[in-house]
């Protein structure tokens, strides 16, 4: 059976691949350092916090954008540029700033 993809559902699938590469890249692909802080001093509390909430927002923002992604991609009547902007891409901008709260506190911590 060939099943034809719209446009816009062509879209979805690049926008859930995107946010896989990244997420495999930011979580898998970069060796950053997640232990729990040994010593009470609240600048490494503070940054294994930030990381581990990067960490699970990051998480969190890739199920959306796969669970946003899969109800456009099943769906077989027209779907709008606003369903496509405001599921998968909205949970991808999630995603990539989550992602992004993990590099920066890599960088100053």
């Amino acid at each position: 059976m060939k099943v034809k993809l719209s446009d816009r559902q062509n879209q979805a699938l690049a926008i859930l691949a995107i946010a896989t590469a990244a997420i495999g890249f930011g979580l898998f692909g970069v060796d950053f350092d997640l232990q729990t802080p040994a010593a009470a001093n609240p600048d490494t509390v503070l940054a294994f916090a930030a990381r581990l909430a990067g960490i699970l927002g990051a998480l969190v923002y890739y199920s959306a954008v796969l669970w946003s992604a899969a109800k456009l991609l099943i769906r077989e009547d027209k779907i709008t540029g606003r369903e496509l902007i405001l599921g998968p891409m909205v949970a991808m901008g999630g995603e990539m700033a989550s992602l992004t709260l993990i590099f920066l506190v890599e960088v100053f911590a």
